[in-house]
């Protein structure tokens, strides 16, 4: 009977550990910024383009942010490479991408990158846009002179 009791208790341990979402990724994906990974809660689509990702339910008021990236007009219904540009993006091929520390409150905005160089990787997915991207350099807009690199693997889930 132990050995029954044991091994129930053993399999309940190892479904609850395998339910829970990594501390680096939410169902949103993640982004990696000043030497800060915020796991998106949820990555929601609205009119015109734009992908919001949130962090709000974060327990270190350090990681709480959000994130948005705007295409050009509307959600691509084609992956590829696109260029990383200050707002607003003028060409299909082309993002913008903002970011937001809560602690301070403090916008980051893409800054259009070396001469175009950098992009970032779009899929579409079971109708769903994922965008990933390495070392995108992010300005200060909230009046600082700072900039910061961003990383991300953002995935729409809404």
């Amino acid at each position: 009977m132990r050995k029954v009791f044991f091994a129930i208790i053993t399999c309940c341990v190892m479904i609850s550990a395998c339910n829970k979402n990594s501390s680096t990724s939410g169902p949103g994906g993640w982004w990696t910024f000043q030497s800060s990974t915020y796991a998106a809660n949820s990555c929601s689509a609205t009119v015109g383009g734009v992908l919001t990702a949130s962090n709000l339910n974060s327990n270190n008021i350090g990681n709480y942010g959000t994130f948005e990236c705007n295409f050009y007009q509307a959600l691509p219904s084609t992956g590829g490479s696109f260029t990383v540009v200050n707002y607003p993006p003028l060409a299909a091929d082309q993002i913008s991408l903002s970011v937001t520390v809560m602690a301070g409150n403090i916008g980051y905005a893409s800054s259009g990158g070396h001469n175009g160089n950098e992009k970032v990787n779009v899929t579409i997915v079971n109708g769903k846009v994922n965008i990933s991207g390495m070392s995108i350099m992010m300005l200060n807009s909230s009046g600082g002179s700072d900039s910061s690199a961003l990383s991300l693997g953002i995935i729409q889930t809404q």
